[in-house]
């Protein structure tokens, strides 16, 4: 579970596999034995390998890949639909929307091919996700003030405990001024220390961050190395 919306052989990372989970679905052919053996491969290329049988692996990609793919596509063509001829929905169209339907720009013939291949488990999800939106529909127009504060409490309770997630996230943030070359400077000070970035983008939504900058690194070392080289070079940095 892991990549971008990139493809090709020019969007190849060396640590893509890197504190990714990696689902395994061996068949009841495969020993017990083989199954763990290749486990333990799996976790020396620094992956988290999960086992489970291939329902289980179906239903929950397509819950949380498939179906948000099919989600954010929806929401790319019904802003495309509803659009002026001014461009005025996709001329300032934010952070929120840009960050949701960024991975629309992966390839259209790979999630057709996903979507034909894993109809099955996608179906009941994507009926349950209309249902779903059925009644946020019906609460906004009953104008329920409770029922709409309520929606947004659970899915911020939920989507704040993906942090506590086995997986560990190196991730730092960054005041920066809004200047030019400003991003170049806390690379260039990285690069300086042979600090290898795994990801960094501009905060939009400052609302939950510290930061206007978040950097992620592939392990805990980088992570303390950046730390200490930014705030020697005085910038005010917010640890994850």
């Amino acid at each position: 579970m892991t990549g971008s919306e990139k493809t090709g052989y020019e969007a190849s990372q060396a640590l893509l596999m890197e504190n990714a989970y990696y689902m395994l679905t061996p068949s009841e052919e495969i020993s017990t034995e083989r199954a763990e053996e290749f486990k333990e491969f799996i976790a020396s290329l620094g992956s988290i390998p999960i086992i489970l049988n291939y329902k289980d692996h179906d239903k929950v990609v397509a819950a949380v890949s498939h179906l948000p793919h099919l989600i954010s596509a929806s929401l790319v063509n019904l802003v495309h639909n509803s659009d002026d001829e001014r461009h005025l929905m996709k001329t300032v169209a934010a952070g929120g929307f840009r960050d949701i339907t960024r991975i629309s720009s992966s390839s259209p013939v790979m999630w057709q091919e996903i979507c034909l291949a894993n109809g099955d488990a996608i179906l009941p999800l994507l009926d349950n996700y209309i249902e779903l939106l059925t009644n946020y529909r019906n609460t906004v127009a009953s104008k329920n003030e409770d029922g709409i504060l309520q929606i947004f409490h659970d899915c911020k309770a939920y989507r704040d405990s993906f942090s506590q997630r086995g997986r560990r996230e190196y991730r730092l943030y960054c005041d920066i001024n809004d200047e030019k070359g400003a991003i170049a400077a806390i690379v260039a000070i990285l690069a300086e220390h042979d600090i290898n970035i795994k990801n960094i983008g501009i905060v939009h939504n400052r609302e939950d961050e510290p930061g206007v900058l978040e950097v992620d690194f592939y392990d805990r070392n980088s992570l303390a190395r950046s730390i200490r080289s930014l705030k020697g070079s005085g910038y005010v940095i917010y640890e994850n």
